[in-house]
Formats: C-alpha cells, sequence, structure tokens
C-alpha cells in the first residue's frame, strides 16, 4: 500500500499505491508515526494511485486528521482519482481534511 515517503522541508509526503483498507491501517498509523518521528509539521497523503478507499480507511482519515490537529500539525490529501474523490465526498473528509491540487501546494511551497 504504500510506496514511498519523502520529507520536504517540515512536510512529509507518503505515497500510496492501490487499495486503502483496513488490513492497511497500521502501515498507514506507523507511516504518520514516522512523520511525526522525523518532526514535520505537515503529513500529506499522496493518493493519485489509490483507487478505492473502504470505509474503515475513510474513518482513519478523519481520525489522522483531528490526531494530528490535536499536536498542531497539519494533516492533508494530495490529488485523489477520480473513483476515490467520489467516496470521500460521500463521506464528507472534504470538510474537515483538506485536499491539494498539486505537490507544490501539498508541501507548502510559496514560490511559483
Amino acid at each position: 500500500m504504500i510506496a514511498d515517503m519523502i520529507l520536504h522541508d517540515n512536510c512529509s509526503l507518503v505515497s500510496l499505491r492501490g487499495a486503502l483498507r483496513y488490513q492497511d491501517r497500521a502501515e498507514l498509523v506507523a507511516a504518520v508515526d514516522r512523520s511525526l518521528d522525523a518532526g514535520c509539521a505537515r503529513v500529506v497523503l499522496d493518493l493519485r494511485h489509490v483507487h478505492f478507499i473502504d470505509s474503515v480507511a475513510l474513518g482513519l482519515l478523519a481520525l489522522t486528521y483531528r490526531r494530528l490537529e490535536s499536536c498542531q500539525r497539519e494533516f492533508g490529501l494530495l490529488m485523489p482519482t477520480e473513483q476515490v474523490s467520489k467516496l470521500l465526498m460521500i463521506s464528507g473528509i472534504p470538510k474537515i481534511v483538506p485536499i491539494y491540487h498539486s505537490e507544490r501546494e501539498a508541501i507548502g511551497c510559496t514560490v511559483p
């Protein structure tokens, strides 16, 4: 599920592939933990190559947002596929979790 994790200054970009399901929860939590241990102020999940998210994983996204918010860190999602975007919209995730439309926006670059 997790393809790689790239650190950009104070941001961690965690690339996911395939499906994000119940059985992937421990791996996702571990990736977020590694990002926090590295001192990242923002953790972004790259969803460009994810074709499905199950209901447990949707709930985990909301919990991860709340967890990071409670320790004054940021959490967001990068460029979900059309199918995943539909699932996110139905679940209401975009109402709480920022969705970034470019990697530059996601990692917080301000230089054009």
